[in-house]
């Protein structure tokens, strides 16, 4: 699902959108959903500034643990993975292989964050003919969150993790034409 709204006059454009995902993978708990806003403004000041921004953000959420795929493809067809409670089976052929739908006994929380913007400005110098100056900057950061817990972890002990990360990126870049 996408909305978007654009408009110009003689000195200034404009561009605003906004965007909503929700897609369910043909896989158990390959999901993915996303929320998008996004916003371009460019002006002209004068005959020789211009002005513009750029502005984005998104938050995705890909929560979810799916079935080991290695591990599918090894098991037979017909292996039952559920007893007849509905519990799933630790082991349900006989070897030591775990079963694949293992996985979905783990809560997990896997949701990331991005925020953007670059900001230029262009400068035509008047007493020069031809001669241009661009000065653009931008930054970009991310923060991811990854949590989870799985009481069959660990040779059945359990486990349990906590991963945050925050990465922030910089451009500035001087152009003369």
């Amino acid at each position: 699902q996408l909305l978007s709204v654009s408009g110009k006059t003689e000195s200034f454009s404009y561009y605003l959108s906004g965007g909503y995902t929700d897609n369910q993978g043909f896989i158990r708990n390959d999901n993915l959903k996303r929320i998008s806003l996004r916003s371009n403004f460019d002006m002209d000041i004068t005959k020789w500034l211009k002005l513009g921004v750029n502005l984005s953000t998104s938050s995705s959420d890909m929560s979810g643990e799916h079935p080991d795929m290695s591990m599918l493809f090894r098991t037979s067809p017909v292996t039952v993975p559920y007893d007849e409670d509905g519990n799933l089976i630790y082991t349900p052929v006989v070897s030591t292989m775990t079963s694949p739908y293992l996985p979905f006994q783990t809560d997990n929380l896997n949701e990331r964050e991005r925020y953007s913007g670059t900001f230029n400005a262009i400068i035509d110098i008047p007493w020069i003919k031809g001669l241009s100056y661009k000065i653009v900057g931008g930054i970009d950061r991310q923060i991811s969150k990854n949590y989870g817990s799985d009481k069959e972890g660990a040779g059945r002990v359990g486990t349990a993790y906590k991963n945050n990360s925050f990465r922030e990126n910089h451009t500035l870049d001087n152009i003369l034409n």
